[in-house]
């Protein structure tokens, strides 16, 4: 749902990355849970939130101060799955790619989804093989195919994407 960029202020404040079309979920009082770096998700309240240009400024009760605040960055702010609301067919989650392997159009293993990055330019998904980090443009006509159930997406690789990410 969010991914906390940095600490704002002196008071524990932070400010989050919204990846979600709810944004509503991060009204004061909501419940939700927080998740450091390969670490199980923690309980945390919000206990004030506001816009600040793209982003949102939240106050959540795990940061009374700037140094809690620190300690934060680089987390994310899910809710239980059991909350997620249902997509139609052919509709997905950014979580949900997360793990999923990519092969190229030939089968070729390409790697395993790690990460998805808004940019202002659409999509990317951060793809990890054994040896680099691939971003690949979320665009019809480069992903041919994805599969949830699988946990596989098919991409067609444009000549000199896979040389760009060297």
């Amino acid at each position: 749902m969010g991914r906390i960029r940095s600490a704002h202020g002196l008071h524990g404040e932070v400010t989050v990355d919204v990846l979600t079309d709810s944004p509503e979920r991060f009204r004061q009082g909501s419940a939700l849970y927080l998740r450091r770096s390969g670490g199980n998700p923690a309980p945390v309240r919000v206990q004030m939130s506001r816009p600040h240009g793209r982003y949102l400024i939240l106050k959540l009760e795990a940061a009374e101060t700037r140094t809690d605040a620190e300690q934060l960055k680089a987390g994310e702010l899910v809710i239980p799955k059991s909350d997620v609301k249902a997509l139609p067919p052919g509709h997905y989650y950014p979580f949900q790619l997360v793990g999923c392997e990519v092969v190229d159009s030939s089968g070729k293993s390409v790697g395993t989804v790690a990460d998805i990055m808004q940019t202002a330019g659409g999509a990317l998904l951060g793809v990890k093989s054994q040896r680099r980090e691939v971003l690949i443009p979320m665009v019809e006509g480069i992903v041919t195919r994805l599969d949830l159930a699988e946990r596989r997406i098919e991409v067609h690789l444009p000549a000199g994407l896979m040389e760009i990410n060297a």
